[in-house]
């Protein structure tokens, strides 16, 4: 894991840099899952970005991911970001996941964060955005690495594809639906994709 970040830790860090600078959070409670969550980078570099606000929003968070051991200091870290946070730990794969598993709370409007793991091959996709839609207001904030080549960009794609289509119109209502390609860091040396929606989703649909 210290090797993870001593790697990737400086182009994840300027992806959600990137990313925070066009949206701005709600300061209502929300509940928040970490998809794939590591070791908590990206609740760390959020916090790093709005700070307080970003940790008294969150009322309930939930952390999936298939290792163990960073499950671990995923739970640690966003327990000090958000002690007031209620913790749910998921410890399974992608193609595992349930709705069950996802603490769904009525009245909690939910942000889905995605670090670095939407463009990677060995899960559907589909059939995890169909498992994270329930009723309410979601907002997704995806970044990963842009390329063509193993998975990569075109999953996140053809996942926008999917949301936006007009077949789903009466269930759900996108206010909201941008993606970007673009470079960071030193040198401009990494690309960069990221997704940002905007989602009503109502069961009566």
């Amino acid at each position: 894991m210290d090797q993870y970040l001593y790697s990737y830790g400086p182009m994840i860090a300027c992806q959600w840099a990137a990313l925070g600078k066009g949206i701005s959070l709600t300061s209502a409670p929300v509940r928040l899952v970490d998809y794939g969550c590591g070791q908590g980078l990206a609740g760390l570099l959020l916090y790093d970005q709005f700070g307080d606000a970003f940790a008294t929003m969150l009322r309930k968070v939930v952390l999936v991911e298939p290792s163990p051991v960073a499950l671990v200091r995923a739970e640690a870290i966003y327990q000090n970001v958000a002690p007031d946070s209620e913790m749910f730990c998921v410890n399974k794969g992608f193609d595992e996941v349930t709705f069950g598993d996802l603490e769904v709370e009525e009245g909690l409007a939910t942000i889905h964060v995605f670090s670095n793991v939407l463009d990677i091959k060995g899960f559907d996709q589909f059939r995890l955005l169909g498992e994270i839609m329930t009723d309410g207001v979601h907002t997704i904030l995806a970044v990963s690495h842009d390329r063509d080549f193993d998975g990569g960009t075109e999953r996140i794609r053809s996942l926008k594809a999917a949301l936006e289509d007009p077949s789903h119109a009466d269930a759900l209502t996108v206010s909201h639906s941008e993606m970007a390609e673009f470079r960071c860091g030193p040198g401009d040396k990494y690309p960069v994709v990221s997704w940002h929606v905007e989602v009503e989703v109502r069961s009566n649909g």
